[in-house]
């Protein structure tokens, strides 16, 4: 098992990577590029599944990364070779290569991306004027709920063990309003989830932020503010 550090890690594994994915010439600002992220585990998790799997055989040195949008903990980011790009899906928990031609995508995805059709999507991507080059995340910056993964401000994924209920201010998952609200004993279906999620969209949902942290059990309370 591996004891270093994940970032120390993945900079040794990803350098491995480049020596033996990139022409000679150009490895060395292929790795200062990835070095601009020693501290942000999405962007090197990211660099590494890239590297490690080179799709569709492209034996080219990722020259910029950009992130085209974030929701609920997922981030979709597009990293530009010489003459490819490569669009993914990453969280906390994975990374998902998503493909390398807009046409390829899945609606969901060009929804996600919140840029209309593939038509659109196309140009869009075309010059990628209408997105900011991503840039590297410190720890200090990263502001994630440690359960579900969303950022600060953003509601919690639904079942999360840090969600404050909104009608009474307790943890959602462990007080009784769920079932109160529905009139129900227990969740026997998902057309009940999605029922009670649309109740709590329309009491408001409590975003996550960095000071909610899970209580033990039996605490009053549920959540400790702060």
């Amino acid at each position: 098992m591996n004891n270093k550090p994940e970032a120390e890690y993945l900079l040794g594994e990803i350098k491995t990577f480049i020596a033996f994915a990139v022409e000679e010439s150009k490895s060395d600002a292929a790795y200062k590029l990835v070095e601009q992220f020693c501290q942000d585990l999405l962007a090197l998790r990211l660099f590494h599944e890239h590297y490690s799997a080179l799709p569709d055989a492209v034996e080219e040195p990722v020259k910029k990364i950009y992130e085209l949008n974030v929701k609920r903990g997922v981030h979709c980011f597009l990293l530009k070779s010489e003459t490819a790009f490569f669009i993914y899906l990453v969280s906390v928990d994975e990374v998902l290569y998503a493909g390398s031609n807009v046409d390829d995508l899945s609606a969901d995805l060009v929804t996600f991306i919140d840029h209309g059709d593939k038509k659109r999507l196309a140009e869009v991507v075309g010059d990628l004027n209408n997105f900011s080059e991503y840039t590297a995340l410190t720890k200090k910056q990263i502001v994630q709920c440690p359960v579900c993964g969303v950022a600060e401000g953003e509601p919690h994924i639904l079942g999360c063990i840090a969600e404050v209920c909104p009608w009474c201010d307790a943890q959602l998952s462990k007080c009784n309003c769920r079932f109160e609200k529905m009139d129900v004993e227990e969740f026997t279906s998902e057309k009940q989830l999605e029922a009670f999620e649309e109740l709590l969209e329309e009491e408001g949902r409590i975003p996550f932020n960095k000071d909610q942290q899970v209580s033990y059990p039996g605490m009053s309370e549920g959540l400790d503010k702060g």
